[in-house]
């Protein structure tokens, strides 16, 4: 009853997450010893450190320190995914045509982003790690789609130089590449989704999360980015700059063809 009673108040503690103890299990008891497992709030090595110090005092020092144990993961990630987002942006940089393609292409997967994390309001609960690094493993499974989309709507500009139409080069780059990336990511979703099949519930976790995430954005490829595209066609052309990827034209259409996908 005693043990019961001092576990109740460090789950009461400010800073703790929870406590694990089992009355009958021996590798909480053992002779005059016993052993409670605190998880505390804080991802911080340090501040659940300073955590079981205060504890400490609080309970007139009747208890020790047996070990701690961090997440590791977490100082990875705080170092790794800032370090993976400046490469990234980095990249974009060099090899986009204009400044503001980099800023549509960002806008339209962080849009993406956004309705993936706020739509996980669906599950009951999502893991500490899936929330860390499922905005950045969402950003470098779609961004492709987004650039697809982009450098096609360039290619189709070119074909319509003699008769600038940039909606009707959008309508062709959709209709151009929509094949390509839906089937992409269907592949992409489709291996996601076998995640579910792992032992760990955190496959499960993951795999549902990420689905959802290429769903969206393969959904934002084709809604969002044309329309910032279009919008800023001006802004493209008043901020371009050098770059390393070579531009590559297409063959020009007939003016029956244009007709032709312009009724249609």
């Amino acid at each position: 009853k005693q043990k019961q009673i001092v576990k109740a108040k460090i789950e009461t503690y400010p800073g703790v997450a929870s406590v694990a103890y089992e009355p009958d299990s021996t590798s909480y008891n053992s002779g005059d010893y016993t052993l409670f497992v605190v998880t505390s709030e804080y991802e911080n090595l340090d501040d659940a450190s300073a955590l079981a110090e205060s504890m400490l005092d609080f309970f007139d020092n009747n208890y020790k320190v047996y070990a701690y144990y961090g997440n590791p993961m977490y100082n990875v990630l705080d170092i790794l995914l800032p370090m993976a987002l400046a490469i990234f942006l980095v990249a974009l940089i060099v090899l986009c045509k204009a400044y503001i393609e980099v800023f549509l292409l960002l806008v339209s997967i962080g849009f993406s982003i956004l309705i993936n994390m706020g739509t996980n309001i669906i599950f009951p609960s999502i893991s500490d790690m899936t929330l860390s690094i499922a905005s950045v493993l969402q950003l470098a499974l779609s961004i492709d789609y987004s650039i697809m989309l982009f450098h096609r709507y360039e290619q189709e500009k070119l074909r319509l130089a003699e008769r600038p139409d940039n909606v009707l080069a959008m309508k062709r780059a959709v209709k151009n590449v929509f094949s390509s990336v839906s089937s992409s990511a269907t592949t992409t979703i489709v291996g996601l989704l076998v995640l579910l099949l792992m032992s760990f519930t955190i496959g499960a976790d993951m795999g549902l999360v990420m689905a959802k995430g290429i769903l969206c954005s393969l959904i934002c490829v084709f809604t969002v980015m044309p329309t910032l595209v279009i919008w800023c066609d001006k802004l493209l052309t008043t901020t371009n700059k050098k770059y390393l990827r070579e531009q590559r034209k297409l063959p020009k259409k007939s003016d029956d063809e244009d007709e032709e996908v312009e009724y249609a």
